[in-house]
């Protein structure tokens, strides 16, 4: 239950909506940063170092993403809810 973690969970939109157009670019920078006989002796940890930075890069691109382009689109998404009187706690339910 810690803020970071609820934060890339409302950010979890954003990364999966960047992450595609992204990895492949990230991939080949960090490909190239891995020394060739750590690939060569471990490729487990050479992967999993791997995707550990890849993840962790992610991180402030994804919450940036949230911050500027998704709560906000949320938020105008409300207003417009409101405005147009469709609020879900106004709707009254009838059984058929």
């Amino acid at each position: 239950d810690w803020s970071v973690s609820r934060k890339l969970g409302m950010a979890s939109g954003s990364y999966y909506v960047l992450h595609e157009p992204l990895l492949p670019h990230m991939a080949i920078a960090l490909g190239a940063l891995v020394p060739v006989w750590l690939s060569l002796n471990a490729p487990l940890a050479a992967g999993l170092l791997f995707a550990a930075t890849v993840l962790i890069l992610f991180i402030p691109i994804a919450l940036t993403g949230y911050y500027l382009v998704e709560a906000p689109s949320m938020a105008a998404g409300r207003k417009v809810t409101r405005w147009l009187n469709l609020d879900r706690a106004k709707i009254q339910f009838q059984p058929t």
